[in-house]
């Protein structure tokens, strides 16, 4: 990135975060009363201010292959915030906003989530059939299939647990860099092995795994097959239970720089500097990693007979594939962040964003019409705009001379300066030039309605709709009222009677500029600023430079620092400056200073 410079009445100051167009001093004069009114922002870094902003991006699950219980049709709970999947026998789970969800084979009781799972969850795994999830506390839920106590963890388990996996028919725990596994242990999958080497296969106590009669510490990852688990330790992978397939053999190319791995039934699967390494069971070929995942892989997960990488935004899968879950969908080919297998399915997670919380992905909202004035793929409502939208109730039947009204309240300002479109909708006797509704606003007559676009109930078509625009001034004044009422009087022709099921409403529907979406009061908001001309945002953060300037960054930075202490002290004592002059006295002196210090630190919004 090339250095710029930022002049100021006593020179130039290099700026190496400042891009894309330099620094013009004339960006940063603006009206006093701005500034009056957007220093007490400066606070929002010492947590004053809050607004909704655009979330990190969360996962849309996708799921193919085996939908013989309805595991891969994801639902519509799980369609969007979804952080974390994992897969088991015939059913699938999800992480969305800390509850976990479940879907699919339920026969024990698997997808019948617990209250203590559907809040502060922020890990889950996948045994056979039964799962076990995480809370911010360290603290284990586990729930389903529990023949072999694999529900039931060791009071050692119960607390300051770090990360969590499920064999087939046990669960693993990882705590304190130990791993500790309770459930099935028939070949010594959840205790390890002796001095000797052999599988400790004792019921489960809650020891500490063992590893050649010593415990097995410094254990980064862990992951669990349908009897045997897995262990990442620096950089090298450690197997035990069984290994009928030699999936606890592991290779020597996986004895170091290895930085995930994954089980699938009676297979092993790492990942190291980029490149996939299998082994164990190999009849569909699971085991056989093909040259396209031999580099640039970033992620890796196992179903019961197929393994998945995750490339360059894209899915790659290869094994079993009888019930098509190695063949990948289009949707899971780019922007993919997440996979998952199940025991004959697949998953991904792709991203989305979700910055209004209301349970749709943001890009959707934008096709179908919601504001994005600056083309950031992030609706406007997120970034200070407000969609006023209120539809009546019927207003009663279109009657001769019968006047109705509606009173419409907390209006808002039209972005710029727009008039503010109105529909109106009848359904009465309103099919001749002299059957029409006169609209009227705060007792001013505006227009008349339907003179020549009106029908009849009675002839089948049914209802009368138009949108007309009140002009932003007439709006003003309305605003300056603190209400509009607008009221609708049918013409003298009109017959109520002809149409007993008739009724009249009204929608104002507009985007309106919301408390926080016009930093520089300037009438607009500022996403369109920014759409209009990009040389407002010369360092690309999407804020406007006035309101940066505003909020004490005077180098565009992003943080308040050094940086802009400096450009504030070589202006110190100058009278009716362009910028700095925080507290709005006409000079820049120990007031502005104060400001400064006040929101050292980053820049948060609005």
């Amino acid at each position: 990135m090339a250095l710029k410079l930022c002049h100021t009445p006593h020179g130039f100051i290099r700026n190496p975060h400042m891009h894309h167009v330099k620094f013009n001093i004339a960006a940063c004069a603006f009206a006093h009363r701005v500034l009056l009114q957007l220093v007490v922002a400066c606070g929002a870094s010492l947590g004053l201010a809050s607004a909704a902003t655009a979330q990190s991006p969360t996962g849309i699950v996708k799921a193919w292959g085996s939908n013989l219980h309805t595991e891969s049709t994801v639902p519509l709970s799980a369609a969007i915030g979804v952080t974390a999947i994992d897969g088991g026998y015939y059913y699938n789970i999800a992480l969305r906003r800390g509850a976990v969800i479940a879907w699919g084979y339920n026969l024990h009781g698997q997808c019948t989530v617990p209250a203590a799972a559907t809040s502060n969850v922020t890990a889950i795994a996948c045994g056979w059939q039964h799962n076990v999830a995480l809370k911010n506390d360290g603290t284990l839920v586990t729930w389903g299939y529990n023949s072999f106590g694999q529900c039931s963890p060791p009071s050692t388990a119960t607390s300051g647990v770090t990360a969590i996996a499920s064999g087939g028919n046990h669960t693993i725990a990882l705590k304190g860099g130990a791993v500790i596994a309770w459930g099935s242990n028939s070949y010594g999958q959840c205790l390890g092995t002796n001095s000797l080497n052999n599988a400790i296969t004792t019921d489960p106590a809650g020891e500490s795994v063992q590893i050649r009669g010593q415990t097995l510490s410094n254990v980064t990852a862990i992951t669990g097959g349908e009897n045997h688990t897995a262990a990442l330790k620096v950089g090298g992978v450690v197997a035990w239970g069984m290994n009928n397939f030699g999936q606890c053999d592991v290779p020597s190319a996986a004895t170091s720089g290895v930085t995930a791995i994954a089980c699938g039934d009676f297979h092993t699967v790492a990942l190291q500097n980029g490149k996939v390494l299998a082994w164990g069971s190999n009849q569909y070929d699971q085991s056989n990693p093909p040259s396209s995942v031999m580099s640039g892989v970033s992620a890796i997960a196992a179903g019961a007979y197929h393994t998945l990488a995750l490339k360059n935004g894209g899915v790659l899968a290869f094994g079993y594939n009888s019930e098509g879950q190695c063949t990948v969908p289009l949707a899971s080919t780019t922007d993919v962040f997440a996979i998952a297998g199940g025991a004959y399915n697949s998953m991904s997670l792709y991203p989305s964003i979700d910055c209004n919380a209301n349970e749709q992905d943001d890009k959707a909202e934008i096709q179908n019409g919601i504001p994005d004035l600056n083309l950031d793929n992030i609706p406007d409502t997120c970034q200070g705009a407000l969609i006023y939208n209120i539809t009546t109730p019927s207003l009663g039947v279109p009657t001769a001379n019968v006047a109705v009204e509606y009173t419409f309240t907390g209006l808002i300002m039209p972005d710029n300066f727009a008039d503010v479109p109105v529909t109106i909708t009848a359904k009465g006797d309103l099919d001749a030039a002299t059957e029409y509704i006169t609209v009227s606003l705060n007792g001013v007559v505006l227009r008349r309605v339907f003179e020549t676009g009106g029908v009849n109930c009675s002839t089948g078509q049914g209802v009368s709709r138009t949108t007309f625009n009140i002009p932003f001034a007439t709006f003003v004044d309305a605003i300056a009222l603190g209400q509009l009422t607008i009221s609708l009087l049918p013409s003298a022709a009109v017959t109520g009677g002809q149409c007993p099921t008739g009724y009249m409403s009204i929608q104002m529907l507009y985007v309106g500029i919301g408390p926080q979406g016009d930093c520089n009061n300037n009438g607009l908001l500022d996403t369109r600023d920014l759409g209009a001309d990009s040389t407002l945002d010369s360092n690309s953060n999407m804020h406007l430079d006035s309101c940066e300037l505003a909020k004490c960054d005077l180098d565009l930075s992003g943080f308040v620092d050094t940086g802009d202490t400096s450009i504030l002290l070589l202006n110190y004592g100058d009278f009716n400056p362009p910028f700095g002059d925080f507290d709005g006295n006409g000079q820049i002196d120990t007031g502005d200073v104060a400001y400064l210090l006040l929101n050292f630190g980053e820049v948060t919004w609005p």
